[in-house]
């Protein structure tokens, strides 16, 4: 699963940063896109999963991915800060 996260680090950075009509070129993508490529990371894995039998849920289709990872993924929620 590491090999595979690697891969699609790889393939997202290719496909959104070393395009020849990429404005950036860069070897990983910025922070500010960390989400997006997180997302799309734990896409590959999951299918990956799924499709060698390894997921430990029996459950989960190939199908129902985007939503289960946008259903999971973390949210940050803060309190609203208030000057003492």
């Amino acid at each position: 699963m590491i090999i595979e996260s690697a891969y699609a680090l790889a393939d997202y950075t290719a496909e959104h940063y070393l395009k020849n009509d990429s404005q950036e070129k860069k070897i990983y993508p910025p922070i500010s896109d960390l989400k997006n490529v997180s997302m799309f990371i734990t896409k590959r894995v999951l299918s990956l999963l799924l499709e060698e039998g390894l997921a430990t849920r029996k459950d989960i289709k190939q199908s129902d991915i985007d939503a289960l990872i946008a259903e999971n993924a973390w949210k940050a929620e803060y309190l609203p800060f208030v000057a003492a």
